[in-house]
């Protein structure tokens, strides 16, 4: 070989050494934008997820306080129904004499309107003839 070919050969070797340095600094800065992208990356999913945990928590004790608030009104509204099965009950149970009552003043009312028609009937008809002293 001669010094010719050497040169050309050193001058190949060189630039193939250039480009794989300019590679290699290419692949250095891409890895390093990556590494910051992943750090940044990880301080955001940790501050939101801080805050996610804490409107969870929040969002549970929520929750919580309203199934206690149920709880408090299914009880206050099983006392009225009971309360109110009771007046009912009471209600109905006055009521009965008065059903009676009324059945019998109407059967009472419907004799005596009869009677009253009949007669307002028979005095028009001139069988009946009403005579004031």
């Amino acid at each position: 070989m001669t010094d010719t070919d050497i040169s050309k050969s050193l001058g190949l070797l060189e630039g193939s050494v250039n480009a794989a340095r300019d590679d290699i600094a290419e692949m250095k800065t891409a890895s390093i934008r990556t590494e910051t992208r992943s750090i940044s990356f990880e301080k955001t999913y940790i501050e939101e997820h801080a805050k996610l945990n804490g409107v969870a928590t929040s969002a549970h004790a929520r929750i919580d306080n309203h199934a206690i608030k149920i709880a408090e009104i299914k009880t206050e509204l099983y006392e009225l129904t009971k309360n109110t099965r009771t007046q009912l009950l009471l209600l109905t149970q006055a009521i009965q004499p008065l059903v009676m009552t009324s059945r019998v003043l109407m059967w009472i009312a419907g004799i005596v309107g009869a009677a009253l028609t009949a007669l307002i009937i028979a005095v028009i008809t001139g069988q009946v003839q009403l005579v004031f002293k």
